[in-house]
């Protein structure tokens, strides 16, 4: 399931649909749940490099991602 939300987003993406920090913290949580740190940290930087701002949702998802990988 959550393959398929990647692929939905990155789709969204290539199409030019207009993505927001919502859009991004669902896919920062789907990245967390699957441990994917390298792919969390590219999308967050696209995002900032989009000109979206991260909000506490945004750090929220970064930090479980953290904590899971560190605890491992």
């Amino acid at each position: 399931m959550a393959d398929k939300a990647i692929e939905i987003y990155r789709t969204s993406m290539s199409s030019g649909f207009k993505v927001n920090i919502a859009a991004v913290n669902v896919m920062l949580n789907t990245f967390a749940a699957q441990q994917k740190v390298g792919d969390a940290e590219r999308l967050l930087t696209e995002a900032k490099q989009s000109g979206l701002k991260p909000n506490a949702f945004t750090y929220a998802a970064m930090s479980r991602l953290a904590v899971r990988n560190f605890s491992k």
